[in-house]
């Protein structure tokens, strides 16, 4: 029994530290709960402390509907756009449809009630009238909400307030339209002009030169000599009449874009221009030139100008030599292009004139000592924006020049 009950004793001695012991990892446990806790909270309120920040600075009228199509949250920023307070659009789940402008109001109802669980997302506008009356265009995008189990949420909504876009987009529509009724009764009057002055140019050529063939045998006669200033006149305004017209048809005619090899149209146009050629023993070198997405006709006028310009402007005395090749260039950090240049060893001009010569009616030289209208050039120039390009030129004078057009790669193909 004296055994039994020293075992016994000793059985109650070993169980105050095992309770201790317990105690102990319960409040350590207990301990780390507790921070747990609190840190979770901290997180939550700052968490709260974004969430107020976000909805009370939003720009844009957003809001979240729940699957009973309640509203879970609305920006403050819908009384800035509506007139209506979030208070309002929360005591109402049908004031969204009774602001929104009449022909729309199915629009909206059905996509609150049909579409409201489609998983995709929704874009339109639609215009409402705010408690002061006034109308406003609104850009509405919203897409389902779901949480981490995948559950569905709701949908959030954005809404941004487009009235100023809406009526800058109106009066440039309206803009646009009076500019493409400009062009036409441009075009229609170009056409009737190109028809009469044609007409009454060919009537002074045509009495001009029978006036001074039937009524002077001597042509170096002071009336014969007149005559043919007259006739002189006449040419050169049919050559400006012509000019100015193919100036208007590039400006307001649209652009027949394909895939074209300008070694073709280079060829086409030495072969037009081969008795010119001839008559100046030039000598044209032709070397490989890209593909390019352009209008056949367009690019044909940019060649033949350009070597007509450089036919014209040779130094007397000197067969004229023009050469045709292309290199692909950087046009800045993020696109790469072609450059087609056509190079001379003419007269040249002055490096301070080269931005000049591309403008409408500008002449470096006089008429008396070279023909032309002074409208090439900018017909070039013109081809070249066209095609979202650019020309530039290059010239020392006694030495030549080099007309160097610009293409973006993305408006050429392979070579």
């Amino acid at each position: 029994m004296f055994i039994s009950g020293r075992t016994g004793t000793r059985s109650r001695s070993l169980k105050i530290p095992v309770a201790i012991m317990i105690i102990k990892l319960t409040y350590e446990e207990l301990l780390q709960k507790t921070e747990a806790l609190e840190r979770e909270n901290a997180a939550l309120v700052l968490n709260q402390q974004k969430l107020k920040v976000i909805s009370e600075n939003s720009y844009d009228w957003e809001y979240w509907i729940n699957p009973e199509r309640k509203l879970n949250f609305i920006s403050p920023s819908c009384e800035r756009i509506t007139g209506y307070k979030a208070e309002e659009f929360e005591a109402d789940p049908d004031l969204l449809i009774s602001i929104t402008r009449e022909r729309e109001k199915k629009q909206i109802a059905r996509h609150l009630e049909e579409e409201f669980s489609t998983a995709e997302v929704c874009h339109f506008d639609f215009c409402i009238t705010t408690r002061q009356g006034e109308k406003r265009c609104i850009s509405h995008y919203c897409q389902p909400v779901y949480g981490e189990d995948g559950t569905f949420l709701g949908r959030y909504a954005s809404n941004r307030d487009i009235t100023d876009r809406k009526e800058i987009e109106k009066s440039l529509e309206a803009h646009i339209e009076k500019l493409e009724q400009s062009n036409k009764d441009l075009q229609a009057f170009g056409y009737m002009a190109s028809h009469d002055l044609r007409e009454s140019i060919f009537l002074i050529q045509a009495f001009s030169k029978r006036l001074r063939t039937k009524c002077f045998r001597d042509q170096e006669q002071a009336g014969s000599v007149y005559l043919q200033q007259i006739e002189k006149a006449a040419q050169h305004m049919q050559m400006l009449l012509d000019s100015m017209l193919s100036y208007s048809r590039i400006a307001t005619q649209p652009k027949a874009v394909s895939a074209i090899d300008l070694n073709d149209i280079a060829e086409e146009v030495i072969l037009d221009m081969d008795l010119f050629l001839r008559k100046e023993s030039a000598v044209v070198t032709l070397k490989a030139l890209p593909s390019v997405h352009a209008d056949y006709g367009q690019m044909y006028q940019l060649l033949k100008n350009l070597i007509s310009n450089a036919l014209k402007f040779h130094k007397p005395g000197e067969v004229p030599t023009i050469c045709i090749y292309s290199r692909q260039t950087v046009l800045d950090e993020k696109t790469g292009g072609w450059e087609v240049i056509v190079e001379d060893h003419g007269i040249g001009f002055e490096e301070k004139e080269s931005g000049k010569i591309f403008n409408l009616f500008e002449r470096l030289h006089s008429k008396d000592r070279f023909e032309g209208t002074g409208i090439g050039l900018s017909i070039c120039k013109k081809i070249a924006e066209r095609h979202g390009g650019e020309i530039v030129a290059t010239s020392t004078p006694g030495q030549g020049s080099k007309f160097i057009i610009r293409f973006p790669e993305n408006k050429t193909g392979n070579e």
